[in-house]
């Protein structure tokens, strides 16, 4: 028995001793490879940790391109606005020049024509458009040179009382384009006595409802609780329009004329027939009247600026 095992183990060894050489061949093998895979491995690590970093710094220098692009854009930007602005004010330079010649001129005559226009507001609204023009182009002129006080050549009130801008918005509203219209809305709007429109042909009164919009409450004085209309108004800063009024005005409204306001504490106050109510600054007052050539008593003359809208 120990033969043949002997025998088997020999015949057994023969064959298994080169497969173990192969085994110990191949797992050495295995190891170096493993050795170069680890290698590699770690080398593909840096490499990748490289390319993150690259990555970073790519991202970071294409944002401060992108940054430096913008910048590039709104510098363009700014310098072209630049030379627009620079463009404009050269233009702008020699208005300026005129306009500093101008104002230099209108010193010396600014006195002149602010009290041709003040007469014209106060005194030609009631007349037609030959007595106005005889009276501040003809009279009142030679008057002013007479007495040794400037004017401007050519002096027109109507560039004291309204300009191009403000001509346009009283056409928009409404108001006839002529001359005459023009000189009556002008009046209208500067005049500090409350305005008396002679106008049978109703073109001021349109105007003024366009004017004054929703802010204005018309009355006539033959209506019921016409005063009640007039005290909220004068409270609370409306415009009122009283219409068709005749010759004679209501008593009633004799502080309203005079505008005999007086203080308590802060607060202004009217007297109102028998009532004492609150005055605020913002009230105007218009008065419309149809009659063609109506006679006012002497204080309401005074107290009123009367205009003529009269189309001839």
């Amino acid at each position: 028995n120990w033969v043949i095992n002997i025998f088997e183990f020999n015949r057994i060894y023969v064959k298994v001793k080169p497969l173990m050489e192969s085994v110990e061949t191949a797992k050495a093998s295995k190891d170096a490879a493993m050795a170069r895979l680890e290698d590699a491995q770690r080398k593909v690590d840096e490499i990748e940790f490289q390319l993150k970093m690259l990555n970073k710094e790519f991202d970071e220098a294409n944002d401060e391109k992108c940054k430096a692009e913008q910048e590039a854009e709104e510098l363009t930007s700014r310098k072209n606005l630049a030379k627009r602005l620079i463009d404009g004010l050269a233009s702008e330079n020699v208005r300026w020049g005129e306009e500093v010649k101008k104002l230099t001129s209108n010193k010396k005559t600014v006195v002149g024509d602010c009290i041709l226009a003040a007469g014209f507001v106060s005194y030609v609204g009631a007349f037609d458009k030959e007595l106005r023009e005889e009276l501040w182009k003809n009279q009142w002129t030679a008057d002013l040179k007479s007495r040794g006080i400037s004017i401007s050549d050519g002096s027109d009130p109507m560039d004291v009382l309204s300009d191009e801008g403000r001509n346009s918005t009283m056409i928009s509203e409404g108001l006839p384009s002529d001359r005459i219209s023009l000189e009556n809305g002008a009046i209208v709007n500067n005049c500090l006595r409350w305005p008396i429109l002679i106008d049978p042909q109703m073109q001021g009164i349109k105007w003024l409802k366009k004017k004054e919009k929703d802010n204005l409450d018309i009355i006539q004085l033959s209506q019921k609780h016409w005063l009640k209309t007039l005290g909220n108004a004068i409270t609370n800063g409306r415009s009122v329009l009283i219409e068709n009024i005749g010759n004679d005005l209501d008593p009633t409204l004799s502080t309203v004329l005079s505008r005999s306001v007086f203080r308590r504490g802060n607060v202004m106050y009217l007297r109102l027939g028998e009532e004492e109510i609150e005055y605020n600054p913002d009230f105007k007052l218009y008065f419309q009247t149809k009659l063609s050539n109506p006679h006012y008593k002497p204080e309401i003359a005074s107290q009123c600026t009367i205009i003529n809208f009269i189309a001839t």
